[in-house]
């Protein structure tokens, strides 16, 4: 059945994930050892920051007792669905068919069945218990099975208007090698938890549920070219990706300025925004209907801005256009 169900995003990353459990598990053990039967309701759990952060400054939970908590047992059963709560949203605590269904769906961590163990009352031994995740965080993780693709035909790059090419001057151009523990889906999360203080200014609607819709994902440990095109004049987002799509570029949108910023930031022109378009399609939305394109802006005095410009304005003289190859 499970195969059936697809895979719930992991709302914590493994790292994460572990510092949590254990800084409930060392509570719990404390409670047990006073014969109290407590469990941590979810709504009472601060999380916040990297696992790092997590792991010198203690997570705020509150426990709480109940009356159907009979054993020890059953305290710790309680525990490993809390965090399967944390990590996906979901569990009996709000949707009974998990209790029914014993905790079937899997979640993105190599952890979740070892804590669907825990959730269906098949580990109830703490010291069992930690002894199966050591041996679980220290085995690699299983090679997803590949099928070679068909080899791509390489398409003809758009002829571009000479004089919307007027507009465009290449300022530079240098390769960029994408971590291999590049991770797509929580990219702006993750930076803005280790970066956000690097930024005088860092837009609180750029995140990954904002720009979800991403056209393309950079591949983790590939290769591309990244170029940096000034801008000569008032230019319109029509004309900004008409350029790209001459240059077959990969279109990355919010997920790939930061990253290209956190490896190449001595790249990036001074006093000017570089913007990273996306399709109209993919871009966030805002309160007022109008499409939010994201830039990064660095300061002579060293300050850096990430934020969003518009779509249906113009783009002026002095800004930069960034364009990422497959080249």
């Amino acid at each position: 059945m499970s195969n059936l169900l697809p895979v719930l995003p992991n709302r914590l990353d493994d790292a994460s994930l572990e510092v949590v459990f254990w800084q409930l598990a060392a509570d719990l053990k404390s409670a047990l050892a006073k014969n109290n039967l407590i469990w941590f309701p979810p709504d009472k759990i601060a999380i916040s920051g990297s696992a790092e952060f997590l792991a010198k400054q203690r997570i705020t939970a509150t426990p709480a007792g109940d009356a159907s908590i009979k054993t020890p047992a059953e305290a710790v059963r309680l525990l490993g669905v809390v965090v399967y709560h944390l990590a996906t949203g979901q569990s009996e605590l709000n949707n009974l068919s998990y209790l029914l269904d014993g905790y079937q769906q899997a979640f993105d961590s190599k952890f979740w069945p070892w804590l669907q163990k825990i959730a269906n009352g098949q580990l109830s031994d703490l010291a069992g218990i930690k002894k199966q995740f050591t041996e679980l965080k220290e085995s690699p993780l299983p090679k997803p099975s590949v099928k070679p693709e068909p080899e791509k035909v390489k398409e003809k790059p758009t002829p571009l208007d000479p004089q919307i090419a007027a507009k465009f001057t290449q300022l530079k151009s240098f390769p960029f090698p994408v971590p291999t523990n590049y991770e797509h889906d929580h990219q702006l999360s993750n930076f803005r938890a280790k970066h956000e203080k690097d930024f005088y200014s860092f837009n609180s609607a750029i995140t990954d549920a904002n720009f979800a819709k991403a056209t393309n994902q950079l591949a983790a440990g590939k290769t591309y070219q990244v170029k940096i095109f000034g801008i000569n004049e008032y230019v319109t987002s029509e004309e900004c990706l008409a350029l790209l799509k001459s240059q077959q570029a990969i279109l990355v949108g919010a997920q790939g300025l930061p990253i290209i910023w956190k490896l190449k930031k001595e790249e990036f022109p001074v006093s000017k925004w570089l913007v990273s378009f996306d399709e109209k399609e993919a871009l966030w939305q805002d309160g007022g209907g109008n499409l939010r394109v994201p830039y990064i802006n660095r300061f002579s005095g060293g300050d850096w801005y990430f934020d969003l410009g518009h779509f249906e304005g113009y783009w002026v003289g002095g800004d930069c256009l960034m364009c990422v190859c497959d080249c």
